[in-house]
């Protein structure tokens, strides 16, 4: 949907846990498998328009999560990763005041990205193109049904950005 203040339009998610990686290749430490237990919260601050006013939006949740990312070296300096999270959500709002949704449901996030090694003031340094996505389920309460003509609701989000990691 469109934000109402498109130029402060945000949005954040935090992943939190512990992770176990296997090393493929002792050589080359990128090349691995990491299984995680996360933490998951997602946050935004986007609004719908007036004319939007029967369009439903969450932005906010909050759940635990499974997760599985492989890395691969291409070359010495350039690699891939790619996640799957497997969410399981406990806690869901938005600021509609007409309909709710469930507070647990399910959801996803896949994330990948593209990394240049590189050494930034003497750190090793991480620079990247990522894609991310997400998407979560959730039933509409009793009352909420009627007025949306459907039981469940699915809200889907995507981010392409540039990034970089410190490696110290």
């Amino acid at each position: 949907p469109d934000s109402m203040n498109k130029e402060n339009a945000s949005i954040y998610w935090l992943d939190v846990g512990p992770r176990y990686t296997f090393y493929l290749d002792s050589t080359q430490l990128d090349n691995n498998l990491t299984l995680k237990l996360l933490v998951h919260f997602n946050e935004n601050n986007f609004k719908l328009q007036a004319s939007q006013a029967g369009l439903f939006l969450i932005n906010h949740y909050f759940g635990f999560s499974g997760s599985v990312e492989r890395s691969i070296p291409i070359t010495r300096k350039l690699g891939v990763v790619a996640s799957l999270d497997l969410l399981q959500i406990l806690d869901a709002s938005g600021p509609s005041r007409s309909m709710n949704v469930s507070k647990s449901g399910y959801g996803f996030e896949v994330h990948g990205e593209v990394y240049y090694m590189m050494n930034l003031f003497k750190h090793p340094t991480r620079m990247g193109l990522s894609y991310w996505q997400q998407g979560n389920s959730n039933d509409f309460d009793d009352s909420s049904k009627d007025i949306a003509a459907k039981s469940s609701y699915f809200q889907l989000s995507r981010a392409l950005f540039l990034n970089a990691t410190s490696l110290f």
